[in-house]
């Protein structure tokens, strides 16, 4: 999923065979959206890396990082452009 208007990043999520206890929801791997999610929301998260959030389907799930972490990807680029002009 990638917003047309172009304010976020794409998202995409997966399920594989060979690892079918859990779920995968990756981001653009070079955002600090994953380490910011982990930081802010939920220390516990399990990822790959930078580029995924890795949610076993036999745990609750984590609602409000998932929510908040699809929250920023969707509106990623619109938020660091206005940073960007809030400190010039």
């Amino acid at each position: 999923w990638r917003p047309k208007s172009g304010s976020g990043i794409t998202i995409r999520a997966d399920w594989k065979p060979d690892t079918p206890d859990q779920v995968m929801i990756f981001f653009d791997c070079k955002t600090d959206l994953i380490d910011r999610t982990r930081a802010l929301l939920s220390p516990d998260l399990k990822t790959e890396g930078n580029r995924a959030i890795i949610l076993p389907l036999d745990q609750a799930l984590p609602e409000h990082a998932i929510k908040t972490a699809l929250g920023w990807a969707l509106t990623y680029h619109r938020d660091r452009k206005s940073a960007a002009a809030k400190s010039s």
